[in-house]
């Protein structure tokens, strides 16, 4: 009762690493190359911006298809933050076959993982956020977590244009000031909104 009369502390912005598309395909090759079972599970963190939990925890069950094709993922209430369900139905052709492709190496280990493990069996998170570390130094020199790519899609998609409400339909996130956590100035936005707001040609 006592610890209910504590109020719980805000949510702070983490410090922002921008990583570039040119970053991101960098290490993704490599991973491809040296740790095949974490690559979808990076690629969905950089392209959805997901959490390594989500995405760790999806089940081959979860994919809805049509015919040969992927039309969206489901992610079960316990694997999200909000504790809700929640669905992604927008999939396009490179998402797509990167969850094929998964789907069949996962088939061929017998696992019910979309993304499992070199055994078969489900990802350790914490493992995957300390391979993430080590990598993400070796080839980029840059120290990064699973979360970093959460936040660099976020900030990223704002900076192109896109809708908060847009890219909340793709993150999951439920209300505004959550999202917002995740979203930072960059250098570039800022030039970009002093060269736009110019009176003289």
């Amino acid at each position: 009762e006592i610890l209910k009369t504590f109020k719980k502390p805000r949510a702070t912005k983490k410090q922002y690493k921008p990583i570039s598309k040119d970053q991101q395909l960098k290490l993704l090759n490599h991973i491809k190359a040296d740790r095949p079972d974490y690559y979808g599970i990076t690629y969905m963190a950089m392209r959805l911006g997901w959490r390594r939990g989500q995405i760790i925890a999806i089940k081959n069950k979860n994919i809805e298809w049509t015919e040969h094709r992927p039309i969206a993922i489901y992610c079960e209430p316990e694997d999200t933050k909000t504790k809700e369900p929640f669905k992604l139905d927008t999939i396009d052709g490179e998402l797509a076959t990167i969850i094929k492709n998964s789907h069949l190496r996962s088939k061929s280990q017998n696992s019910e993982w979309l993304f499992p493990n070199r055994d078969g069996g489900k990802h350790h998170a914490n493992h995957y956020t300390e391979y993430m570390a080590k990598v993400s130094e070796k080839v980029l020199g840059l120290h990064l977590s699973p979360h970093d790519f959460r936040h660099s899609f976020c900030t990223t998609r704002l900076a192109e244009g896109c809708t908060e409400e847009d890219v909340m339909a793709i993150t999951g996130h439920r209300t505004r000031e959550s999202f917002r956590i995740y979203t930072h100035r960059t250098s570039e936005g800022v030039k970009k909104v002093v060269a736009n707001s110019k009176l003289f040609d």
